[in-house]
């Protein structure tokens, strides 16, 4: 009888022993289970030690938590998790890049290996395909921003049907699908983006002629996309992945390009041009700051060549191992603009 007049577990939680705790059969001393059957008992009749008492149901509660959670993963889908900005939470050991103790599986095929990047809307991570045992990099979009997702899966799978696709130096989409509330691209895996490339092989810098090879395969994805009517509107190292292995990345320090690879990737922005070659983005903002070009800052009618300015400040960057232009604003971009590259045009000036 509990002080408050009430029997011990009627409407109380009462501890250990408590009704609804997993130490009910241990409340007080005498209460045990003797049937022999039961592994709280001894075989001579008499109570176990206090230590096996308090763990002999362990394995029957692990077994019945076990069961509950794969019943809630079967009602919501793939027992994912989101953190508060709608981002899928990986086990650290994933994030990490040395696997999980518990894999996280993306659309029932797709197992997570490790975090391969983050950014504005997605997180990108390597993953080994269950069904081919190919390795893929899938992009998974933030909760709420499955849109964006699918415009852009729309966009590579109508690139990747387009004429001269396989020369292209564009990044291949495999397919669109759903993890939970996320939308997922699954896409051919890369070495890393050219950033991480360039922070590996500091204080070197790449020879002109590999710079060269750099700024072909780029400029022939871009042609690529406007001879389709595609402006990619995002063009930055971040979006240029790089393919090599360790023999060619020793290679290309010493001045040999054939074995660089590039492909340009993330079309989360990219746009389609409209039938006189000009881009309606609806008054938002395109391009990150520093390599946004001038007509895009002063709210002027834009093409295809915003990509080709780009174009020129990311490969000025990789020349010069800092950024060309670094704005701290769009009010200052300009002035950024003239201090570093000379005067506006007069088109762009008046």
């Amino acid at each position: 009888m509990a002080a408050n007049g009430r029997p011990r577990g009627e409407g109380t939680f009462c501890g250990p022993g408590g009704e609804g705790s997993a130490f009910s059969a241990f409340s007080r001393p005498g209460s045990f289970p003797l049937d022999p059957s039961d592994p709280s008992a001894s075989s001579l009749g008499r109570p176990l030690s206090l230590t096996k008492r308090l763990t002999c149901g362990l394995d029957r509660l692990m077994q019945r938590c076990a069961s509950e959670e794969e019943g809630q993963q079967e009602e919501g889908g793939e027992g994912l998790m989101q953190d508060q900005a709608g981002f899928l939470v990986l086990p650290a050991a994933a994030s990490q890049g040395v696997g999980a103790h518990r894999p996280v599986v993306l659309g029932g095929r797709y197992r997570v290996v490790r975090l391969l990047g983050m950014g504005t809307f997605a997180q990108t991570v390597e993953c080994e395909d269950e069904l081919t045992s190919h390795r893929v990099a899938v992009k998974v979009l933030r909760e709420g921003f499955g849109e964006v997702g699918r415009r852009e899966a729309v966009l590579l799978h109508a690139l990747r049907r387009s004429p001269g696709f396989s020369a292209a130096c564009v990044v291949r989409g495999h397919s669109l699908f759903s993890a939970g509330p996320h939308a997922c691209i699954a896409m051919e895996v890369l070495a890393q983006p050219l950033p991480h490339y360039l922070r590996s092989i500091r204080p070197f810098s790449l020879p002109m002629g590999v710079m060269q090879k750099l700024t072909m395969q780029l400029t022939t994805a871009l042609s690529f996309l406007s001879a389709n009517g595609v402006v990619h509107a995002d063009l930055r190292p971040e979006n240029v992945l790089v393919c090599l292995s360790r023999r060619s990345s020793d290679g290309l320090l010493a001045g040999e390009s054939e074995g660089l690879r590039v492909r340009l990737a993330d079309f989360g922005n990219g746009m389609a041009l409209g039938p006189d070659g000009s881009l309606d983005c609806g008054g938002a903002d395109v391009q990150t700051l520093p390599y946004r070009a001038p007509e895009a800052i002063l709210g002027l009618p834009l093409t295809a060549a915003i990509d080709a300015w780009s174009l020129g400040c990311l490969v000025m960057e990789v020349f010069m191992g800092r950024r060309l232009l670094n704005p701290y604003s769009a009010s200052s971009a300009l002035t950024t603009m003239a201090r570093t590259l000379g005067p506006l045009p007069a088109e762009l000036s008046g």
